[in-house]
């Protein structure tokens, strides 16, 4: 995967022939708090189709001093397509837990996330993402996951 080479659209709709394949988290991929302290992502995975170019499903995971996210898509209008992602970013809803996650354990996060393929043939997907709970918990995370190849 050559650094910097974002895989287009036009690139995209010619691997319909991919099926549908995960990608998950690679080295050097950050998070932090709204007090700017450093996580540890302890999971994170999102499969795609590319017949059908569209998301099919993601998990992200982490922990930053005592708390506990958890975070995926607001699927609630079907799967995203690889061009309304590419335009719009995507909706993400998800749960803090433990440590000053508010009064309530399991506390609502909502955020956005944004994300480009990358390489000739989308061999990895660089992503942002930032979510907030409405006590002003907050995580906020970039990094790169790459797709495992059989």
């Amino acid at each position: 995967m050559a650094p910097g080479n974002v895989t287009t659209l036009g690139e995209l709709a010619a691997l319909t022939g991919l099926g549908t394949h995960s990608y998950y988290l690679k080295d050097n991929t950050t998070v932090t708090d709204e007090n700017g302290i450093t996580g540890t992502i302890i999971d994170f995975e999102i499969e795609v189709d590319f017949t059908d170019q569209e998301f099919v499903w993601a998990w992200f995971n982490a922990n930053i001093g005592g708390r506990s996210y958890q975070l995926m898509p607001d699927l609630g209008g079907g799967n995203p397509t690889f061009a309304d992602v590419y335009a719009n970013g995507v909706d993400l809803v998800g749960q803090c837990f433990n440590g000053s996650c508010g009064t309530h354990p399991g506390q609502s996060l909502n955020g956005e996330g944004a994300l480009v393929f990358l390489g000739d043939n989308a061999e990895g997907i660089a992503f942002t993402l930032g979510a907030e709970t409405a006590t002003g918990e907050a995580i906020t995370g970039v990094g790169v996951l790459d797709r495992t190849l059989f």
